[in-house]
């Protein structure tokens, strides 16, 4: 490839990556230019999640623990995450983890044959940290918006963030489950997995599959319900009783309460929602609710009441057995009655079984849509949820904000990466006595620079310390190459009489080429190292490396070739 070839093609790389840091679309307004802001870089959120876990100690009937633990785990996975912690031959007991507050009366009937020795609190760092790594796959999969997540002791989890995270992806469990009408016909043991999300007009689409056996379970309560309808549900609160003013709820229309059954009613399908429900002021309690609510602890562990907690009064807190966790659910700012009612009850839609899946049912190896009214970005989200279930309920114990006193804005990132450029290009200067090899060396590190904020632009990375700290490396990698290539072309840093430019051209490229390449393989270890942290830095230099050997180094010793041979012409 000619020189010229070369220096357009270099040209228009340049350009290109000039764009999406200059983003002249975006009008006059400097803030939505170059990199976003991130942690360490402005006033951030600090959130605090908080899990609850359960330790239970079960002693078995049965001899066989290994047996006994198959069908523990898999009778209770249909409702919370477990994992085992040990089992003793000896004792015949089994120690597992439960990841929500739980209690005897719960678990009685879904034990084998045996008893309950004790139920305790959880405090387990091995459980916190796995809820840390499936946050980071929900917020921020690649490691590029410098969020940072961390255990802060107990079952504490501290989330330092530039951007507001909707809660959903910071609380929901990802509990998907599916009934027939009123009948519970899938649960997320019975689901093998999510297809990728695709849309019809504005809904977006997430295909279910099942395991063998869910598949088969499904369509044992499918088959030969033409009339019947499918309902999603999201976290559906099985263990909770869910207590409203009914003042709040008077524009329903997709749903309305039955005061006989105690649930809500779909509107258009007829069927009852399964999840307990009562209705009642804010300011008293009735007997009738209270005495429900004292014999049924046990089979219900939380109150989820419609409102926040200054809404409600304290003589009807104070009825609330001091055993239930209760939980406030705020109405949001803009949304309706059926919204609020929706979030309450883990609903997510509802749909009118087909014809051919009431004749037919799901083929093996298909599977069914859960549609998405809201469109594709909420049908993106719900997918990562549900890809990324938690193994413990989570609820957020505090939101804050901090304040940087050293704000690192977009203009002192610049300086701070192009501040080294201009102090070398003053050393090339003084040494080499030549204001034309200077000027290539000044232009040519400056588009590499160019080129590197493009790349992290691009990769959707913020501004935070450790992006600066990329970018001050990536022009020093890019210093280096054209010190290397200057002087070896030119024999030191001025020509040196009877050297031959070409053939100290070629000689000159080699060893960088060979460098660069040693320096790319570690950054595709450092890669696949697990570091999250390291890898937006990895990705962008190793990036940055291949378009530097690939035009910006044979563009470099072309004009410097360019310039020594004016220079001999002119002599």
């Amino acid at each position: 490839m000619s020189a010229s070839r070369n220096l357009l093609i270099f040209s228009l790389v340049v350009f290109v990556f000039l764009l999406p840091v200059w983003r002249p679309w975006t009008g006059l307004s400097p803030q939505v230019r170059g990199l976003q802001s991130g942690v360490g870089t402005k006033s951030y959120f600090l959130i605090i999640l908080e899990s609850e876990t359960s330790i239970v100690t079960f002693r078995s009937y049965d001899n066989n623990l290994k047996s006994v633990w198959d069908k523990i785990s898999k009778e209770l996975s249909k409702q919370w995450g477990v994992s085992l912690i040990s089992m003793n031959q000896e004792n015949n007991t089994i120690t597992f983890e439960v990841g929500s507050a739980v209690t005897s009366t719960q678990l009685r009937n879904m034990l084998p044959n045996g008893e309950i020795l004790e139920i305790k609190s959880g405090k387990s760092e091995r459980l916190t940290e796995r809820i840390i790594k499936i946050l980071e796959r929900r917020l921020d999969p690649y490691g590029l918006l410098g969020e940072r997540i961390r255990w802060a002791g107990d079952n504490l989890i501290l989330i330092e963030t530039s951007r507001e995270i909707k809660p959903e992806l910071l609380t929901a469990r990802g509990r998907l489950e599916i009934f027939v009408d009123e009948d519970l016909a899938a649960t997320p043991a019975d689901i093998l997995g999510f297809g990728k999300t695709s849309h019809e007009g504005s809904v977006g689409l997430i295909p279910v599959y099942f395991t063998s056996d869910g598949r088969k379970n499904f369509n044992s309560f499918v088959i030969g319900r033409r009339y019947s309808y499918i309902f999603f549900f999201l976290d559906r609160p099985h263990d909770g009783i869910v207590i409203f003013d009914p003042e709040d709820l008077t524009d329903l229309e997709e749903f309305f309460f039955d005061n006989e059954s105690g649930f809500f009613v779909e509107n258009t399908s007829k069927v009852a929602i399964r999840v307990q429900a009562f209705p009642s002021p804010k300011d008293w309690m009735s007997d009738n609710l209270a005495d429900y609510l004292v014999s049924h602890f046990g089979e219900k562990v939380r109150i989820i009441l419609l409102g926040s907690k200054e809404e409600f009064s304290d003589e009807f807190l104070m009825r609330i057995p001091s055993s239930y966790r209760i939980e406030f659910l705020e109405r949001r700012n803009g949304e309706t009655s059926d919204e609020w009612l929706r979030r309450a009850l883990g609903f997510l839609i509802g749909v009118p079984v087909s014809s051919s899946l009431a004749e037919n049912g799901v083929a093996e190896g298909s599977g069914i849509n859960l549609p998405v009214p809201a469109g594709m970005s909420k049908a993106v989200d719900l997918r990562h949820i549900l890809l990324n279930p938690l193994p413990a309920v989570v609820h957020v114990s505090s939101i804050g904000t901090v304040e940087e006193e050293k704000v690192l804005t977009p203009n002192k990132y610049f300086f701070a990466c192009f501040a080294p450029i201009a102090l070398f290009s003053l050393v090339v200067l003084f040494l080499s006595r030549s204001l034309r090899l200077t000027s290539i060396f000044f232009i040519f590190n400056f588009c590499m620079l160019i080129i590197s904020l493009g790349l992290f632009s691009l990769l959707g990375m913020r501004l935070t310390p450790e992006s600066l700290i990329a970018g001050v490396i990536i022009v020093s990698l890019s210093i280096t190459c054209s010190l290397q290539i200057l002087f070896e072309m030119l024999g030191g840093f001025r020509l040196a009489e009877g050297v031959q430019i070409g053939w100290r051209k070629e000689k000159a490229l080699a060893p960088v080429y060979l460098w660069a390449l040693i320096i790319s393989l570690a950054l595709i270890v450092v890669s696949l190292s697990g570091f999250r942290f390291l890898l937006p830095f990895s990705i962008s230099c190793l990036l940055w490396l291949i378009i530097l050997s690939t035009f910006g180094l044979p563009v470099l010793a072309s004009m410097i070739e360019r310039a020594t041979t004016l220079k001999k012409e002119k002599t």
